[in-house]
Formats: structure tokens, sequence, C-alpha cells
């Protein structure tokens, strides 16, 4: 525990320094990293409309070194798809667009934005899982926020043996 809470401290100020980029200033721990979206449903609660909820799962987990390389718009593209997995790819893509422009590239600017979306990230989509028992920690994201909203740290977690999950703050009325 003390470790994690280590972690996320010294993350919380490199954030604060290094605001321009989002790159972690400490060096991953030694295990790949892999990375794996769930789309499962709660029944048991009511969305809009009546529906069953829908909980869009993001897992970041210790891997091999296999799956496909990704880039950070990957994680930010999810959010056309986190509250209605019947969305076409083209419906799902205009709606990751458009939260991109209106709260991604608005507060960056442009050039800086496009150069922080076509970064490469540590993880790999559907990377083989590596062997053995890793301990799981659940990222609450804040509020109304993607389940993407911090995959640095979940990245830096998960390449230091810990399996991290998180899916979107749809608020409570949501």
């Amino acid at each position: 525990m003390r470790f994690v809470l280590t972690t996320l401290l010294f993350f919380a100020s490199a954030l604060a320094q290094a605001a321009d980029h989002f790159e972690l200033p400490v060096a991953p721990g030694p295990l790949p990293v892999g990375f794996r979206v769930v789309q499962q449903v709660d029944p048991a609660r009511t969305f809009t409309g009546g529906q069953a909820r829908p909980v869009q799962t993001l897992v970041w987990y210790p891997a091999t070194r296999s799956g496909a390389a990704m880039r950070y718009r990957d994680y930010l593209a999810l959010v056309g798809s986190e509250l209605d997995f019947s969305r076409s790819q083209e419906q799902a893509r205009a709606a990751a667009d458009a939260f991109i422009k209106s709260e991604y590239l608005s507060e960056s600017g442009p050039a800086q934005g496009k150069r922080a979306l076509d970064g490469p990230v540590r993880a790999r989509r559907d990377a083989a899982a590596a062997g053995g028992r890793f301990p799981v920690l659940i990222y609450a994201p804040s509020i109304s926020a993607p389940a993407s909203e911090n995959p640095d740290l979940c990245e830096y977690l998960a390449s230091h043996g810990y399996i991290v999950i998180a899916s979107p703050s749809v608020g409570p009325r949501a």
C-alpha cells in the first residue's frame, strides 16, 4: 500500500511539472504492458431510456511483448463508444473526434495536442497476459471523466506488476 501511495503522490507532482506532454519522468517497471477493453452491461442498473447500464472497462496488465502498438489517441477514441456499444465505427469515431476537439485540443492547442495524440504509449492492445498472479487496483476517474483519464499512471502500475481496471465516471444521473 505504501508503494501505491508513494507512486500516486510522485505521479501527481510529476504531472504538475510536466504539463506539456504525457510522459512520466520516471522509468517504467520491468514488465511489458498489455491493454484490453471489455464491454459489458449491468442489468441491475438502468441507464438512459431504461436500458441496462453499459460498463466499458479498460484493463492494463502485465503482459508479454506481443499485441498491437498504441498511440495516446487510441485511449481518447474509446470515449466514442463508452456509453453506447451499439454505435457504428463511424458514429463512435465522430463522437470521439467531437470530444477530442472540445475537451482536449481546445485546452492544449492544436499543434501541441496533435503531437500528444500521435505520441506512442507503453501499452500494447490485446497483448498476451504474463503468467503469474498480480494484485488488482481499481482506478476511479474524476467526476464525469472517461476511463482513460490517466493512462500514464495505469501503464506505470501495470509495468510494476499490477492489474489496473477503470470504467468511465458517468455521474449519478446518467
